[in-house]
């Protein structure tokens, strides 16, 4: 086990209906994530855990959690402003 997660924190090689796992402790998918991220006013992991309970378990997914947060915020950095 890698930071007890009992997959060795193979997020990636975990499926479930909603996309891939994230978070196995809370059952939270790759969609709920990013659904929550642009919905949501999420700027850290301890947001994402508040809001959504990913990450509250063993702490496995916290740098996988982390890199949905980065990208999305580089992609929202992208987006055109309109006034």
């Amino acid at each position: 086990m890698v930071n007890g997660c009992p997959r060795g924190s193979d997020c990636g090689g975990c499926q479930m209906y909603g996309g891939p796992t994230v978070c196995h402790c809370m059952n939270v998918t790759e969609d709920q994530l990013v659904e929550a991220l642009t919905t949501l006013d999420i700027r850290t992991v301890r947001d994402v855990r508040r809001l959504t309970g990913a990450g509250d378990g063993c702490n496995a997914c916290h740098r996988k959690i982390q890199s949905f947060i980065d990208s999305h915020a580089s992609a929202a950095m992208s987006l055109p402003v309109y006034s």
